[in-house]
């Protein structure tokens, strides 16, 4: 439902209908009368965090935006880190024969990346799954 602030009026928030005010007392909205036919329904108002209210949306793309970070934080400490830079480093171990920063180099950032791939789309189904955005 969305919501609107109406400061020259009342200060108080209008459901886009123009139904009642929200209460700012105990966050409620009430239906006008011609709803009383049904069962009475009241709907939560959202907070209020810097002088405008604080949507689920915004937590759900902060949460979207953390987990992004995480992944491109990995993308180029296997990348660029274990690829590039630490490679001297690396190729003084050994994996299946090869050395460990050549592996990374050719293949090793690859199946990183797949598993990336696949980590990122768990976690968004999760992640959608909580913020009620997913596809049915």
């Amino acid at each position: 439902m969305d919501r609107s602030f109406n400061s020259q009026k009342t200060g108080h928030f209008y459901d886009k209908y123009h139904l009642k005010p929200i209460n700012p007392i105990n966050s409620k909205l009430y239906l006008p009368d011609s709803y009383k036919k049904t069962p009475h329904k009241t709907f939560t108002c959202l907070p209020i965090l810097g002088g405008k209210p604080m949507s689920s949306n915004d937590s759900y793309w902060r949460a979207n935006l953390k987990l992004m970070f995480f992944c491109l934080a990995i993308w180029f400490i296997v990348s660029f880190l274990f690829g590039i830079l630490l490679v001297d480093q690396l190729n003084a171990f050994r994996i299946g024969g090869y050395k460990l920063g050549f592996w990374f180099a050719q293949q090793g950032s690859i199946y990183t990346f797949v598993a990336l791939i696949f980590f990122y789309s768990w976690r968004m189904n999760k992640l959608d799954r909580k913020y009620d955005v997913h596809e049915e």
